[in-house]
């Protein structure tokens, strides 16, 4: 994780977004890499 993070920096890319489940080994995973949840965004989607 850290080696792709400083990958993308030297690439000029300034900040990183992903989408993972609520529940399970997942969120935990990525707060302990720096990642953290984001009020400010809503994920919406419809099952067809």
């Amino acid at each position: 994780m850290e080696r792709c993070k400083a990958d993308m920096k030297e690439r000029g890319i300034a900040g990183i977004n992903l989408i993972t489940g609520s529940s399970g080994f997942l969120p935990e995973f990525y707060e302990r890499h720096g990642f953290s949840r984001e009020a400010r965004v809503i994920l919406m989607g419809m099952e067809l």
